[in-house]
């Protein structure tokens, strides 16, 4: 069961909003850029100089602009053909942590004037957006969930991590039209948006902690129709992986087929 929802800003939430559609809207608009300026096929690399939003350290995505917006946010936008605009990411104020971040993340997308407009926050199969979140806990000890989803049927995807650190929430939101701008969430050296995410240096959580690494230790499978992985993590480091891969051949014999498995460890 989902928790219902509460979610308290301290800043203008209407001031904000507006900016918001404003500031995606313009951006949606823009033309005139050179074909040479836009970074077609450049692999993002999270290198380059430490940015500071508010406390918050950040190395923006390679070829991005940086620039300050209304009300203490930091935009971030990507050099992308006009008609894939909105190619964005907006580094919110701290926020106070008011319940589970995922809920706070959706309340927050929904303040909106884009979502008012544009329709509600769905994921890719239609449904409630935290039904298919990914929440954890970072290399450096803070938490976090991350959502994606649609806005209706603009065509717009929004990816929304709240990353809480003690009693206050930094909230980033990504809007894009196509992988161009954010990356798949497949090709994870492509991934604009996970890139960013292990670039942020928040205050308090400068190193290391030990938490993940207790976290990973265990069996962990995947499976799909016709692949299977397993990985196994032992407490003195040590691991192990396995993989199997089933596919059919014609066989000799009329209406028979050879079953062929694979496997590598």
């Amino acid at each position: 069961m989902i928790a219902s929802i509460r979610f308290m800003r301290r800043v203008s939430t209407l001031s904000i909003s507006a900016a918001l559609l404003a500031l995606v809207m313009a951006s949606t608009a823009s033309v005139g850029q050179s074909a040479g300026d836009r970074f077609a096929g450049l692999t993002p690399r999270p290198k380059g100089p430490i940015q500071t939003h508010g406390t918050v350290g950040y190395v923006p995505p390679v070829g991005w602009r940086v620039q300050p917006g209304p009300e203490g946010i930091t935009v971030l936008s990507g050099l992308v053909p006009d008609n894939e605009r909105p190619c964005e990411v907006w580094m919110l104020p701290p926020i106070p942590l008011q319940g589970e971040l995922a809920n706070e993340g959706v309340a927050l997308v929904e303040s909106l004037a884009l979502t008012k407009q544009a329709g509600p926050y769905r994921d890719d199969r239609g449904r409630d957006v935290r039904l298919s979140r990914e929440e954890g806990i970072s290399g450096t000890g803070w938490a976090y969930a991350d959502l994606s989803g649609q806005l209706g049927n603009s065509g717009i995807t929004v990816r929304v991590l709240m990353a809480q650190m003690g009693q206050q929430v930094l909230p980033i939101i990504g809007y894009s039209r196509t992988w161009n701008c954010l990356g798949n969430q497949s090709m994870r050296d492509n991934d604009v948006w996970a890139l960013l995410f292990h670039s942020l240096q928040l205050p308090g959580f400068t190193k290391e902690t030990p938490q993940l690494a207790q976290q990973l230790i265990g069996a962990w499978s995947s499976a799909s129709g016709s692949a299977g992985n397993s990985e196994t993590f032992a407490k003195n480091g040590r691991f192990g992986s396995v993989a199997l891969y089933q596919s059919y051949t014609a066989s000799s014999t009329p209406g028979m087929v050879w079953e062929v498995n694979r496997s590598w460890q």
